[in-house]
């Protein structure tokens, strides 16, 4: 898979997808589908209900913010709360060489939390607007997110059980969880460790979880610092026909919460 085009709009939809922390949807081998299917079949119940999102029981609408928990390490659903992420996307040679670089921002803020879903759990509406710094190529859009202590996704379609929606984020945020991304997918992400410190535009956190989802010879990491969400996310693949290496880094370097009334 060629990560760089060049039609109007691409880097755009880079930054949204990992905004969202989705991985483009990749086709998985037959064997690896039937391996999953069997270690699915072995997993005890207690688990199986831990990761499942298709059922509404599991969800429990919960939002304490406290250390620990998926919305606490999750975007804050909080109106008017607002963040930018600056990607840049490089294409690197066999050489070494910087053969192409490009950067986009992306700009989310929460615009709407007393909206529902068809199953009667709150919903947190963000306001997506990316731009480059000569603001051609802009777009405006809008993302839906179900949030609890226990679990993140986006959410498609305004149903929680919509097959389409993604998963971020799963309890117990301990190293070595994993869940999948999808319903029914393969493609999956795990807790791999925290980070005792990290520097970022914004600031340095400490306790900065970090998840791992590969595939092939692409490696994805995204990095959440509590009470900040995604600060940042690191992905390498092999460039164009396997030659060279694409890197894009997306780090948080505005963030902003509404005013105390």
């Amino acid at each position: 898979m060629t990560v760089f085009r060049s039609r109007p709009g691409y880097y755009f939809t880079i930054a949204l997808v990992m905004l969202a922390t989705v991985l483009v949807v990749m086709d998985v081998a037959v064997a690896q589908e039937k391996k999953s299917k069997k270690k699915k079949k072995k997993k005890s119940a207690s688990t199986e209900t831990r990761i499942r999102v298709d059922s509404v029981s599991n969800f429990t609408p919960t939002h304490t913010n406290k250390l620990g928990t998926v919305g606490g390490y999750y975007f804050p659903n909080k109106l008017g709360a607002g963040w930018t992420l600056m990607t840049i996307q490089t294409l690197i040679t066999d050489s070494g060489v910087i053969a192409r670089s490009d950067t986009v921002y992306m700009h989310e803020e929460v615009i709407d939390t007393a909206r529902f879903s068809l199953q009667g759990l709150p919903l947190m509406i963000c306001k997506d607007f990316s731009y480059r710094l000569s603001k051609r190529d802009t777009s405006k859009t809008e993302s839906s997110y179900y949030v609890d202590d226990s679990i993140a996704m986006t959410v498609f379609n305004n149903s929680v059980t919509q097959k389409q929606n993604r998963t971020i984020l799963v309890s117990p945020l301990r190293v070595g969880n994993s869940w999948k991304n999808m319903p029914g997918d393969t493609l999956g992400t795990t807790i791999i460790n925290y980070v005792d410190s990290l520097v970022t535009p914004v600031g340095t956190f400490d306790s900065v979880l970090v998840t791992l989802t590969t595939h092939g010879n692409s490696d994805f990491r995204k990095f959440y610092a509590f009470g900040r969400g995604i600060v940042k996310m690191i992905y390498r693949s092999a460039g164009p026909s396997g030659h060279g290496l694409v890197i894009v880094t997306t780090q948080m370097i505005e963030f902003t919460l509404p005013k105390k009334q």
